[in-house]
Parts: C-alpha cells; sequence; structure tokens
C-alpha cells in the first residue's frame, strides 16, 4: 500500500536484472553534508530565478546530496516480496492454500505436539475477491504513445493527456491498471477530475480495479495534480459485444474454409490489443478487414450484439440507440470501454 512518509535513514534502490542493491548516502567518499543550510530552505535568497516559501519547514532539511545519514556497526533486516509476473493475478477461491503458518501461542507448554500439528493444519485461506494488479505489457503503438505524452507531461498533471500519462507511470509495486480515462466532472462545481480505471484477471480480460490500486491510485496523483484539483477514482463500465458478419464469396471459393478464414482473422485482429475506454467500437474497420480476405466477393452485413449473461458484464447496452448515424461506428460513454471476451464464440458467421 503506498503510503508516504518522512525518514531520516534514506536510501536508493537499484535494481537489475539478478539483483537488488541498497545505496546509503551519496556513494561519494569524504561526504560530511548530513543536513542541509537552514538558509537555503527557509528564507530567500537574492539573485535566484525562483522564490523558495518563507515557512520553515523541517522536513527540507533531510533534502541534501547526502541522502541522509549511513548507517554504521547497525544490522541490518530486510524484508521483501517476490512474486511470479505469471501467477500475480489469480481468480475468486484460487488462494486456498497455507504454506507455513506462523501462530503464536498464549502458553506453549500447556499443549502436546498432536495438539500443536492439529492447529496449524486446520488454518485455510480463501480470496472471496479476485486478485488484480498486474497486467499484460504495452505494445509498441501503446509504449510510443505513451512516451509521446510524458514530454509535455512534465512531472506535473494539468491537463486530461498528463492524469493519464502520470497514472500509467504509477510504480508497479503499488499495481498497475490496464486502460485508464481522466474526464472533469460536469455536475461539480469545483475542479473535481473523474479517473476512469479498468485492470485485467488472471486469463487477460478485463475486470473492476481493487480498493488498495485505487487508493494508491489518489496517493500517487496527489503528489502531481493541480492544488485546486480534487480526484475521485471509479471503475470503468465494461461493455461485452458480439460480432455477426455474412459475407457472398467469390466464384469457386470453399464457403465453409472461407467462414473460418474470415473468423480467424477477426479473432487476430480485435483480441490483440484492448481498446480504450471511451474508443468506439469501429465497425467500418471491420468491413474492410473482411472485404480484404481472400475470396470475400462482398460484405452482406455486419451486427454488433450486447453480450450479457453470467460470464460476461452485467452492464445492459442499447447498441442501436449508440450506433453512429452513418453506422461506421458503435459510440461507447466516456465511462465505459468495450470488450471482445471470447473471440472464439462471440464472432459468428455465415456464407449468403
Amino acid at each position: 500500500i503506498l503510503k508516504p512518509f518522512l525518514v531520516s535513514r534514506k536510501f536508493v534502490v537499484n535494481r537489475s536484472r539478478s539483483s537488488v542493491t541498497l545505496q546509503f548516502g551519496s556513494g561519494k567518499s569524504g561526504e560530511t553534508n548530513v543536513v542541509a543550510d537552514p538558509a537555503a530552505v527557509a528564507m530567500d535568497v537574492f539573485g535566484k530565478t525562483y522564490v523558495s516559501s518563507t515557512t520553515f519547514d523541517p522536513s527540507r532539511l533531510t533534502k541534501n546530496e547526502s541522502m541522509g545519514i549511513v548507517p554504521s556497526d547497525t544490522t541490518l533486516t530486510i524484508t521483501y516480496r517476490a512474486t511470479n509476473p505469471t501467477n500475480s493475478n489469480v481468480s475468486v477461491g484460487a488462494v486456498n492454500r497455507v504454506n507455513g503458518p506462523l501462530l503464536d501461542f498464549e502458553d506453549r507448554r500447556t499443549l502436546t505436539e498432536s495438539v500443536v500439528a492439529e492447529i496449524l493444519n486446520s488454518v485455510e485461506v480463501s480470496n472471496e475477491e479476485p486478485i488484480v494488479g498486474d497486467v499484460t505489457n504495452p505494445t509498441s503503438a501503446e509504449i510510443k504513445r505513451r512516451i509521446y505524452d510524458t514530454f509535455p507531461t512534465q512531472n506535473r498533471a494539468v491537463t486530461q493527456a498528463d492524469y493519464e500519462n502520470m497514472i500509467y507511470r504509477m510504480p508497479a509495486k503499488f499495481g498497475s491498471v490496464k486502460r485508464c480515462s481522466a474526464q472533469r466532472d460536469p455536475d461539480s462545481r469545483r475542479r473535481n477530475i473523474n479517473i476512469y480505471t479498468i485492470s485485467e484477471d488472471n486469463f487477460g480480460n478485463l475486470t473492476t480495479t481493487n480498493s488498495t490500486i485505487k487508493n494508491n491510485l489518489k496517493t500517487w496523483m496527489n503528489n502531481y495534480r493541480m492544488l485546486s484539483d480534487t480526484i475521485d477514482v471509479l471503475d470503468a463500465f465494461i461493455i461485452n459485444y458480439g460480432i455477426e458478419f455474412v459475407v457472398k464469396p467469390s466464384i469457386g471459393a470453399d464457403r465453409f474454409t472461407l467462414v473460418d478464414t474470415c473468423i480467424n482473422t477477426l479473432r487476430a485482429r480485435y483480441t490483440a490489443e484492448k481498446l480504450f475506454i471511451g474508443e468506439p467500437i469501429d465497425v467500418a474497420d471491420i468491413y474492410t478487414t473482411l472485404s480484404n480476405i481472400e475470396g470475400v466477393l462482398n460484405v452482406s452485413s455486419i451486427k454488433i450484439t450486447n453480450k450479457t449473461g453470467a460470464n460476461y458484464s452485467n452492464v445492459q447496452f442499447d447498441i442501436n440507440d449508440n450506433t453512429a448515424p452513418d453506422g461506421s461506428s458503435i459510440i461507447i460513454p466516456k465511462n465505459a470501454v468495450a470488450e471482445l471476451k471470447y473471440p472464439s464464440v462471440d464472432i459468428t458467421g455465415k456464407i449468403k
């Protein structure tokens, strides 16, 4: 859980592929500047291009190049936790085994070994909610976009792009989100920012972000937001959809093979990347993808359906009311994200 606090013995964590090192101090020999000069942190300095606060802040005394006091003749106890990125996300009830429980008994001498063993074996665990926090690596297009947005951000959040860029830059140890969207709250009289987030489950499907990650995200953004802005972290709605198409084959084309080719092509194209929050479903692009397949003479129709039920989101979405006038796209609300959850069954087609 992300909790900022002040410490006098600061250190820097350096990570490599095979090791993690802790560096105390600045790494320079003969460094004796333990605390900063109070005159440099509590007084206005003539001729400088900046104006420092005249209010004395004791925490600024430790902001110097020496990185605090270097421990000597001290035993350091380092507690760390390691996870495997491939199994960081688990479904409900997947955590059901206890390895080496540690229990404290009020009077151990009054209990026999068999009773202690029975108590240790009786410990059971189960997660009532799915554990999320790890996401798949971003694509090359996403990395390119995030790098492009980093330059104008300058470690502060003012615009919508600034907020979204800083959210993606939160350290992974505090959790990660798959998609986010920052929107001005139209119902607020203040400069309130609604941040909609969505995460991934262990199968790579979209799911709601847990409360711990949202609290860490709010704490992280408090260091970069505008002073007049307030932040609310909310869950984005998940709209599951399916694709039904009808194509006309060319002369001599095998009808059964053509249907499988069309389904596999759409499956490979629209499951490689998840849509962003508020991004519309591009129906015209589906027409273009099917038309470019060898053996397809014409695309007769394409229908987008709303998938609901036990294995889907419970969000009811009217496709007809949110279709663009020219039928080229399906408009998605700014607080929702569309997902093709099960491509193997959500994409169906037939030959006319």
